[in-house]
This record gives C-alpha cells, sequence and structure tokens, in this order.
C-alpha cells in the first residue's frame, strides 16, 4: 500500500517577526507551519509536506493525497460578502487566494480536505 503524501498550508512572515533572527535576514519572508498538524500526519502513517503558495493548486492536488488548511490569521470577510469586523486580525489575500484555488481543485478532484480555523494564534 501506498503511503499518502498530505500537503499543509502555512503562513508566510517576515523573518524579523521571529525571536532571534539575525539582521541579515530581517528583510526577507519565511513560510512557516504550525509542527502538530505534520506530526499528526506522520503519526497516523502519512508524509507530510509544506505546500508553497507559489506552486501551482491543480499540479499540488494532482500529487496530494490529501490537503490540511492550518490555522492561522482571519480570511478576507469581504470574500464571502461580509465587513470585517473590530475584532478582525490582518489578512494575507495571497493566502487566502491560494487556499480558495486549493480547496475548489480538492473539491473537483474528492480529494480529502482537512481546514482548521483562520484565526490569528501567533500575533
Amino acid at each position: 500500500m501506498r503511503v499518502p503524501l498530505v500537503g499543509v498550508t502555512g503562513r508566510r512572515l517576515p523573518a524579523a517577526k521571529l525571536y532571534g533572527s539575525p539582521d541579515l535576514v530581517a528583510d526577507t519572508f519565511i513560510d512557516v507551519h504550525f509542527v502538530e498538524y505534520v506530526q499528526a500526519i506522520a503519526r497516523v502513517g502519512g508524509i507530510p509536506v509544506q505546500l508553497c503558495r507559489e506552486a501551482d493548486p491543480t499540479a499540488l492536488v494532482e500529487r496530494l493525497d490529501g490537503i490540511v488548511l492550518a490555522g492561522g490569521s482571519d480570511i478576507d470577510p469581504r470574500l464571502y460578502g461580509a465587513k470585517p469586523g473590530p475584532d478582525a486580525t490582518p489578512y494575507d489575500p495571497e493566502r487566502d487566494a491560494f487556499e480558495i484555488a486549493l480547496v475548489r481543485t480538492a473539491v473537483e478532484a474528492d480529494k480529502p480536505l482537512l481546514a482548521v480555523c483562520r484565526r490569528e494564534l501567533l500575533g
């Protein structure tokens, strides 16, 4: 039996937000993921892989056996016809676009998908 390959989305942050980042990388960005998700996938026998936004969602869905949309900041409520509330977190339009494309493609391909709350967890 083939081991399932499960993609996990993450967050893109300025390297300067990470404690102890050297000044040399302060102006660069890093992609990060929550370790608990990838550990859980590995624990049940899957192979977790972090998904980069620059990858084509259709190509990813074709190769993956499942997808986990990790938690994080709020999705821009204007994307579903609502107005931002007073406690809204900063939006990440690139992440929204990437994850929405992944969801649409995964649903069309009938691939397993787990979407976790998108609410700011790390400030």
